[in-house]
C-alpha cells in the first residue's frame, strides 16, 4: 500500500504543474480582452472553473494526510530491493509551454499508466529476486559439492586406515598362530619323550628283575649243593646277606635312575608350563596395548613399572606404580589401560593361574614387557 501511495506522488506533482501552466495560459487571455471573442470568453470562463477545481483538488492532493505520512514511514522500512526499484523510477519531464493547452489525462488513463508502472516495477523486483535466489542456489550447490568432496576424502582416509588396521591384525594373528603351533609341537614332543622314558624304565626294570632272579637261582643251586657240608648254614646266611646287599644296591640304582628320569620329566613339564605362561602373557600384553592411549608428545625413552593383582577369571583387583617414569600423565594412562583391559586373559587351571595372581609390568610408550 505504501508503494502505491509513493508511486502516485509524482503524478500528483505532474497534475499540479499542468494546472499552473493552464493558469498562466488563461492569464494571457485575461490581459488581452480586445482579442477575445464571445466564444473565447465563454471558453475562458469554463477553463477558469476547471482550473479552480483542479487547484482545489491539487491542494487536497499535495497536503499529506496522516495515512500518507504513516505509509511514507512504512515505505522507508521496506527492503532495499523495493526502494531501489522505486527510486529508479523515471521522473516526469516538465511539460513544454506549447503543450499547456493539452487537456489533463482522464483518471482511467492515469490509473492505466500507474498500473503499467507498478507492473514494470513488480517485474523488475521479481527479476532481481529470481537472480538473488539463483545466486543463493548456486552458492548452496557449491557448498554441497565441497561438502561431498570433503566427505569422500574422509571416507577414503577412513577406508585406508581400516585396511591398515586389518592388515596389522591379520599379521598379529598369523604370528600368534605360529607361536601356538610351535608350543603345541613342543608339548607333543615332550609327551612323546615322556612315554619313551617310561617304556625304557619299564624295560630296564624287567631286565634287572630277570637278572636278579637268575642270580638268585644260581646261588640257591650252589647252596643246595653245599647243604650237606658243615658250612651250609653260614654260606646260606652269607648268600642272603649278599642278596640283600645286592638288592639294596639295585634298589638304590633304580631309585637314582627313577629320580633322574623324574627330574627330566619335571623339566619337560616345567618347559610346557612356561610355554603356556608365555602364551597368556602375550595375550595379556595384547589386551593392555589395545586399551593403552599414549599421551601425545610423550618421551619414548620413559618407562614405568606396574604391580598388578589379579583375581579368578583375570579380574584386575589392583594396579600400583612400583617405579614411576617421572611423567604422571604417562603413569596414569598405563594404569588406566590395565583397568580398561580387565578381565585379562588367564588360564583356567588353578595351578597355572597361581602364576598370574601377582604380575609385574614394565611399560614404555612403544612396547610393554613382562617379567
Amino acid at each position: 500500500m505504501a508503494n502505491v501511495e509513493q508511486q502516485k506522488l509524482p503524478w500528483r506533482f505532474l497534475g499540479a504543474s499542468l494546472a499552473l501552466h493552464v493558469l498562466l495560459f488563461l492569464g494571457l487571455f485575461v490581459t488581452l480582452p480586445s482579442f477575445k471573442t464571445p466564444l473565447q470568453t465563454q471558453m475562458a470562463v469554463n477553463i477558469v472553473q476547471a482550473v479552480a477545481i483542479d487547484q482545489s483538488q491539487l491542494a487536497m492532493q499535495t497536503t499529506p494526510t496522516d495515512e500518507e505520512v504513516v505509509a511514507q514511514k512504512q515505505l522507508e522500512e521496506e527492503k532495499p530491493l523495493v526502494e531501489e526499484a522505486t527510486l529508479d523510477q523515471p521522473k516526469p519531464e516538465p511539460i513544454p509551454p506549447d503543450l499547456a493547452q493539452v487537456e489533463p489525462k482522464s483518471e482511467k488513463a492515469v490509473a492505466a499508466e500507474e498500473l503499467k508502472q507498478q507492473q514494470a516495477l513488480a517485474a523488475e523486483a521479481d527479476k532481481q529476486q529470481q537472480e538473488t535466489r539463483q545466486a543463493e542456489a548456486e552458492k548452496q550447490q557449491q557448498e554441497k559439492l565441497h561438502a561431498e568432496a570433503e566427505k569422500q576424502k574422509q571416507d577414503k582416509l577412513r577406508a585406508e586406515t581400516e585396511k591398515l588396521k586389518a592388515e596389522a591384525k591379520k599379521k598379529q594373528e598369523a604370528v600368534k598362530l605360529a607361536k601356538l603351533e610351535t608350543q603345541k609341537k613342543a608339548k607333543l614332543e615332550a609327551l612323546k619323550k615322556k612315554q619313551e622314558l617310561a617304556e625304557l624304565t619299564k624295560k630296564r626294570k624287567a631286565e634287572m628283575a630277570k637278572a636278579m632272579d637268575e642270580q638268585l637261582r644260581k646261588e640257591q643251586q650252589q647252596l643246595q649243593a653245599q647243604a650237606k657240608s658243615k658250612q651250609a648254614t653260614e654260606k646260606k646266611r652269607a648268600l642272603a646277606k649278599l642278596a640283600k646287599e645286592r638288592q639294596l644296591a639295585m634298589d638304590k640304582a633304580m631309585n637314582d635312575q627313577l629320580h633322574e628320569e623324574q627330574q627330566q620329566l619335571n623339566a619337560v613339564a616345567a618347559q610346557a608350563m612356561q610355554g603356556e605362561i608365555d602364551k597368556y602373557k602375550v595375550m595379556i600384553l595384547s589386551a593392555i596395548a589395545h586399551h593403552w592411549l599414549v599421551p601425545a608428545g610423550t618421551n619414548k625413552d620413559l618407562s614405568c613399572q606396574l604391580l598388578i593383582h589379579l583375581g579368578p577369571g583375570g579380574v584386575v583387583l589392583d594396579v600400583k606404580t612400583v617405579k614411576s617414569s617421572g611423567d604422571e600423565v604417562l603413569d596414569r594412562s598405563a594404569q588406566t589401560a590395565v583397568m580398561k583391559a580387565s578381565p585379562l586373559p588367564v588360564p583356567v587351571e588353578p595351578e597355572k593361574f597361581n602364576k598370574f595372581r601377582e604380575l609385574r609390568l614394565t611399560v614404555r610408550p612403544e612396547q610393554v614387557t613382562v617379567r
